[in-house]
């Protein structure tokens, strides 16, 4: 993309670093006219990229794309089947298993303070009350917003049906699962007995 002006002001050229920085190609073209006797000269000049640091942020944006499509591909989207507890799921990705395993947990009477205080920090939110999911994203929002933090929906399980209703509180789990997955699933099977199957 070319953008050819007389003038650019400081944010337009802020704005297009930043695009160019997150792998647009954007181009900033100065074009200013001059009249003589003959007429009217136009004199080009490149503005973004500068044309003696072109050829590096040109390498620097292909090495950050290069990185980025390196983390997408490493991620494991693997899908497995699972039975826990008797029932049956076909093809579910890591973070659908931990939480299905925790359900069967909880559904034969395990405590969730114990299950909580065995994962990592931060997998789960709890909110008082017994809420539907628009309530507890809203009540969470608040709650995380005055203690100083930010609660981040995308990263729960917060519909309805995923929702753990306990003790007056409503509970919901961490959807970002990685390598210790199967861990956190051994653990849950051998104190619960849940007859976990399941193909890594």
């Amino acid at each position: 993309m070319v953008l050819a002006s007389g003038e650019f002001s400081k944010e337009l050229t802020t704005s297009v670093l930043w695009l160019n920085d997150r792998g647009l190609d954007i181009r900033c073209i100065r074009m200013k006219p001059y009249k003589t006797n003959d007429g009217i000269l136009v004199n080009i000049d490149q503005v973004i990229p500068l044309p003696e640091a072109e050829e590096f942020q040109v390498s620097v944006r292909e090495k950050r794309q290069r990185q980025q499509r390196e983390r997408v591909s490493n991620r494991d989207a693997t899908r497995r089947d699972l039975i826990v507890d008797g029932k049956s799921f076909s093809a579910l990705p890591k973070r659908r298993i931990i939480f299905e395993v925790v359900s069967s947990a909880l559904e034969k009477g395990a405590d969730i303070d114990d299950i909580r205080k065995a994962m990592p920090n931060n997998k789960w939110m709890c909110v008082q009350g017994e809420l539907t999911s628009e309530e507890f994203i809203e009540s969470a929002i608040q709650l995380k917003e005055s203690l100083g933090s930010v609660f981040r929906p995308r990263k729960y399980f917060t519909d309805d049906e995923d929702l753990f209703h306990i003790n007056g509180n409503t509970y919901s789990l961490s959807n970002q699962w990685g390598k210790g997955t199967q861990d956190h699933v051994t653990r849950l099977n051998d104190n619960y007995d849940l007859g976990v199957e399941i193909v890594w």
